[in-house]
């Protein structure tokens, strides 16, 4: 349960009051930091760059801001945000000189629904950013959260009683003149073979597990 502060739960409960603006911050991997918002407004920022403060002015760029929909399971949380891409001189936008200085693709972002009565944030989402500029006058963000498991790297190595290693590559240090068969018996340089052994102890008596002399290869030599 989020507990909020006692000035953001006097300032919600009201009948009347500011309007609550949407901020960004953004930092890039060059560790520049951007700060955007529904409106003009100087507040507390959660990204704080090298050299950094802790109160940044936001410019006012977001234009549409998200409707976030939170799932209680591992459905990825996503939203669409739109900034104008229009204010610059009459060679390029402000926003498309901030893309070809740097990437925003992969960005670290937080988007916070901000009370400005309470100094509070109402929900702040913490994503990454990919974006699009096809549009000349809007530049639209794609949010998603940042445990997304659909971004994370296909392990490279299957974990069995084959070495995984390419033989006399740098992981595998053999110098042999003869290739090995990618399974413990055969390895010339033991102490870096990358297997799970196939015999393990039995619970009664024995102090000591012995290796399988049994040659599997199921991988086939290249």
């Amino acid at each position: 349960m989020i507990v909020w502060p006692q000035p953001l739960m006097t300032s919600s409960g009201g009948r009347t009051g500011i309007a609550p603006a949407y901020l960004l911050d953004v930092e890039d991997a060059n560790e520049n930091c951007y700060y955007w918002a529904t409106r003009k407004i100087t507040a507390p920022s959660v990204i704080v760059g090298t050299g950094g403060s802790a109160s940044n002015p936001y410019v006012p760029w977001i234009v549409r801001a998200p409707q976030l929909s939170f799932h209680r399971s591992k459905q990825v949380n996503t939203g669409t945000l739109q900034l104008q891409n229009l204010s610059g001189d009459t060679l390029q936008s402000d926003f498309k000189k901030i893309v070809r200085k740097t990437t925003l693709e992969g960005a670290l972002a937080v988007l916070r629904r901000w009370n400005a009565a309470a100094q509070a944030a109402e929900r702040e989402f913490h994503c990454t950013l990919s974006f699009t500029d096809s549009n000349p006058e809007i530049a639209t963000l794609q949010l998603r959260q940042l445990d997304d498991a659909s971004q994370e790297s296909t392990p490279r190595y299957l974990m069995c009683e084959i070495c995984q290693w390419r033989w006399s590559s740098a992981q595998c240090g053999s110098t042999a003149s003869t290739p090995c068969q990618q399974s413990y018996p055969t390895c010339q340089v033991i102490e870096r073979i990358f297997v799970i052994m196939n015999n393990y102890e039995k619970n009664y008596g024995e102090t000591t597990a012995n290796t399988s002399t049994y040659m599997q290869n199921r991988a086939r030599q290249i």
